[in-house]
């Protein structure tokens, strides 16, 4: 099986069209190709599309496609036997996006989604982090200039720039513990915030900007995530909206005038490890704290008792 990765080069430019790759562009050609996997009845698992090699001789094209969400950039992943039975046409018209990669530079082998993430974010920061890269590579990590001195960068094993910190002895993910560090003025910044908005169901922002920070660091993270939000449509029109309960009646033991403590309620306290001073050598005594609640005043009380007996 040999093996073609088509995705867009230039993600700002193509021959076909020379407007802006948008998400809508992406998600018309994620449906052509959920098309084709419908009609060859591809076998699907999570965000895959694959099929074992004994059932590839039953196909009338050996084509197989594996869909690519993360990056979203690149589009399809296309396996098939070119030497014994062409692809379709029709299979390469939902990914003509003009400067793509040539077919010889992947005939033996599959390229792996995080290895071409890495790429990407590599690619990112020598574009957005030039000055920085180069204090770090100098090592001048401290630099007062640096606007990003406040994270601690470090060039990572996998090349993209990753946050410092000072949890490295907690026992958290290493991804968590240093997330790759993403500007805010990028179009793979609002790429990632609007897949993590889809993925989880168009989730707040406060909830969507704790998921984010589980793999990213973006600065100015929350204007991103209130532009993203503002710009759906999903949640334009079904917008979030919060029930009010009515509160029910307040208890005649709360509202009505009394003396202090003449309606009130108790509870104890976990027990309290005491060393009396009179006496040296003796072992703590457990000892509880009885509350005293007065409905009418709020008023709180506090007796110390030696044991639970009656």
């Amino acid at each position: 099986m040999e093996a073609l990765i088509v995705f867009c080069r230039n993600p700002g430019r193509c021959k076909k069209d020379r407007h802006s790759l948008n998400v809508k562009t992406l998600f018309h050609w994620y449906s052509r190709v959920q098309s084709i996997v419908s009609t060859n009845s591809f076998h699907v698992r999570s965000s895959y599309v694959w099929v074992s090699a004994d059932s590839v001789a039953a196909m009338s094209h050996k084509t197989c496609l594996e869909l690519i969400l993360i990056p979203l950039l690149a589009i399809a992943f296309l396996h098939y036997a070119a030497a014994e039975v062409p692809c379709s046409p029709s299979v390469f018209k939902c990914v003509n996006t003009g400067e793509c990669i040539q077919r010889s530079q992947f005939c033996d082998n599959t390229t792996d989604c995080k290895d071409r993430s890495d790429e990407y974010f590599c690619a990112l920061h020598e574009d957005e982090f030039v000055e920085e890269i180069h204090q770090l590579k100098k090592g001048k990590s401290d630099s007062p200039t640096d606007k990003l001195s406040q994270l601690r960068p470090f060039l990572d094993e996998d090349c993209p720039l990753s946050v410092g910190g000072k949890l490295a002895n907690a026992n958290i993910p290493y991804r968590v513990n240093h997330p790759y560090i993403f500007p805010k003025t990028h179009c793979m910044t609002s790429l990632r915030v609007r897949y993590y908005h889809t993925k989880y169901l168009h989730e707040g922002i406060k909830l969507l900007n704790s998921t984010i920070k589980l793999t990213y660091w973006i600065i100015g993270v929350r204007s991103v995530i209130r532009i993203t939000v503002k710009d759906c449509v999903t949640c334009a029109r079904f917008p979030t909206e919060l029930s009010n309960q009515i509160m029910d009646d307040l208890l005649s033991l709360g509202v009505n005038p009394g003396s202090a403590f003449l309606k009130s309620d108790t509870d104890f306290c976990e027990p309290l490890l005491i060393t009396p001073r009179c006496e040296s050598g003796m072992k703590p005594l457990k000892m509880y704290v009885c509350v005293f609640v007065c409905f009418t005043t709020k008023a709180i009380h506090l007796e110390l008792v030696s044991d639970l007996s009656s």
